[in-house]
């Protein structure tokens, strides 16, 4: 099993793209997960619970197989738990722009006092 640093990373643009891209992949993680539970509380445990299992999902799958990909990476699963973090952390702005575009007509997607 090999490991990419992020500081080699951050000197590509592929690197950039990678970091960014699990980053913000992992942002909307909470929010399915609050649509899906109707309980923040269980919303914050579902997120962090899939983001940090992934990486360790591949490496059993990797053993099982017997047909290494070399794509267990500490690092992934530190960006992952952080994509998760934001989307925790921006919550309260994502529920207020839903509401403001259900006012204006814009959106027909409704959010539920519970979220607030």
């Amino acid at each position: 099993m090999r490991t990419v640093l992020v500081h080699t990373l951050l000197r590509s643009t592929a690197g950039q793209l990678s970091i960014w891209g699990t980053l913000l992949a992992f942002v909307p993680l909470p929010l399915l997960a609050f649509a899906y539970t109707r309980s923040m509380k269980k919303a914050v445990v579902w997120a962090l619970a899939i983001a940090i299992l992934i990486e360790p999902l591949q490496l059993v799958i990797d053993l099982a197989t017997g047909f290494p990909s070399f794509v267990v990476d500490v690092d992934d699963m530190m960006l992952q738990v952080l994509g998760s973090a934001a989307g925790i952390a921006s919550r309260r702005s994502w529920f207020a722009l839903l509401r403001a575009a259900r006012a204006t007509g814009w959106c027909q997607i409704g959010v539920s006092e519970g979220a607030r």
